[in-house]
Parts: C-alpha cells; structure tokens; sequence
C-alpha cells in the first residue's frame, strides 16, 4: 500500500480507505456519498439565481450603500446581497468568478454616481409611459448636458 500512495502521492490512509470501501461495497463503495465536499456558497439558490442577485445588485448605484462610493467594490456588494454578507472578500471574490462576473462585465453601461438616479430614470419611464399613453397631446424632448474640459492655456502645446 505504501508503495502505491507513493506513486499516486496520497496518504497510506487514504489508500487504506479506498481499497476497504472497495471490499466491503464493491465500486460503488468508491463513489462519494452525499454531504461529502465542499457546500456551495450560495445555497439553497441555483446559479442562475445567485447571479442574477448579483447582477440586480450591481444594475443600483453603490452610492445608496454608503453616499460617498461612486464604484462598487467587494466589500460593499458583500453588504448588499445577503447571502455574501458573511463571507470574506476574497470570498466574494471567488464567487463571482464561479458565477463568471468580472468587474469589465458587471458594467453594462455608465452608472451615474448621482445618489438620485433611481428615481430620476423612474420619473423619466413615466414621462415616457404617459407620452405613449397620449401621443397626440404628449411629446418627451431630451436635454443632454455635456461638459468638454479642454486644456488651460499653459497646458497647451506651443507650436513655433
């Protein structure tokens, strides 16, 4: 027995185990019985569940976690989704690599860092919803405010 856990580098132990269940219950003595391994963090939800949690999460301003983040981090979406409340951030971390988030896909458009935003865009749907309601007498105009910051003076280059 030595020699094998040698060659397959496990414990004689393990080899010693393996071979009685494999005596007293044949191959399937060998399987792995239920409650055996690693819990998943996210139990009892599915992974389609956990990760839309996730996503739903990260869809809100993180500014309505703490007013003055502008970005979500580990830490605050630990906070906010209840089932990673109690798991480190290295944890959280892992999780979201099982769930296949990465910081580049949690971000499907610009967040404004705007604590208000939700219920602005809500006010805007039923601006929106009124408009489609009446469109003979209702009609929604778009205002975009841009900011262009351009080089100060001294900061522009000099061509003699």
């Amino acid at each position: 027995m030595k020699s094998i856990a040698y060659q397959w580098r496990k414990n004689s132990g393990t080899i010693s185990k393996v071979v009685f269940r494999y005596r007293e219950h044949g191959i399937s003595g060998l399987s792995n019985k239920p409650g055996r391994g690693r819990k998943p963090a996210f139990s009892p939800k599915s992974l389609e569940e956990a990760e839309s949690e996730v996503l739903r999460a990260l869809g809100q301003p993180p500014g309505l976690v703490n007013p003055q983040q502008t970005r979500w981090t580990l830490r605050t979406l630990g906070q906010v989704v209840p089932w990673l409340r109690d798991i480190c951030v290295s944890g959280v971390h892992q999780i979201l690599s099982r769930l296949g988030i990465s910081s580049k896909r949690a971000r499907d458009s610009v967040r404004s860092p705007d604590v208000d935003s939700v219920e602005k865009l809500s006010r805007v749907e039923q601006v929106l919803a009124a408009a489609r309601e009446t469109p003979e007498t209702c009609v929604v105009v778009y205002s975009v405010a841009l900011k262009i910051n351009r080089p100060t003076a001294a900061a522009r280059p000099t061509v003699h």
